[in-house]
């Protein structure tokens, strides 16, 4: 009978370490004392490589949510004059989902879907770069703004759970992204010369998160 109750016992130790154990893994994910003012305080940084909204670009964001799945980005992005008419300033506001969050140990977990959208504008003279179209086409030809362009995107990240506790920045993310441009989509209907390596865009980045 003491037997039966030591390793009954045990069992039920076992399954509450487990339980702490997991319960801690999803809590890396949400923001301890992150509550008030510190709400409005940005809770990471971004750096990406393309991806439409620039050759490079930094941005700031808000993570929230029940398990803070949903991301909300402004970058300020670079388009040097390689690779334009002249040097470009691009400022994009994002918005992400991550629906599955997945820990495969205590310092390796992955998002292996994500989503959103995003809209760039960027800078330049008005008789290219527009949000409304100028009189001097004489009524609605181009029907549509040349200085703000729309993006859906999908992709998959990979995160860091950095375990010293006084390091600045607790999760290391990186992530890639195939985003579409809502013209390029539309031309793909009305063209179908055009292949999708025409009309996806491909980025890269790494997201720094820390507490406050």
């Amino acid at each position: 009978m003491l037997l039966c109750s030591t390793a009954a016992h045990a069992q039920e130790e076992a399954k509450t370490v487990r339980h702490k154990t997991l319960k801690a893994w999803q809590e890396q994910r949400l923001h301890t004392d992150y509550t008030g003012w510190k709400r409005a305080l940005p809770s990471y940084f971004k750096a990406q490589y393309a991806g439409g909204m620039g050759i490079a670009s930094v941005g700031i964001g808000w993570d929230y949510g029940r398990s803070n799945q949903f991301e909300t980005d402004f970058h300020f992005g670079f388009l040097p004059r390689r690779y334009s008419d002249r040097n470009h300033a691009v400022f994009t506001l994002k918005q992400n989902w991550m629906p599955w969050n997945i820990r495969c140990t205590d310092w390796l977990g992955i998002e292996p879907f994500s989503c959103g959208l995003y809209l760039t504008t960027i800078t330049g003279p008005r008789a290219i770069y527009w949000r409304s179209e100028p009189s001097k086409y004489g009524g609605p030809y181009y029907r549509f703004a040349t200085r703000v362009r729309a993006y859906l995107y999908a992709g998959q990240r990979a995160t860091w759970y950095v375990q010293r506790p006084d390091a600045t920045f607790k999760q290391v993310t990186l992530y890639y992204e195939l985003s579409v441009k809502e013209l390029d989509a539309i031309a793909k209907f009305s063209n179908k010369d055009l292949s999708l390596s025409d009309i996806f865009y491909f980025s890269v980045g790494v997201k720094l998160g820390f507490e406050l």
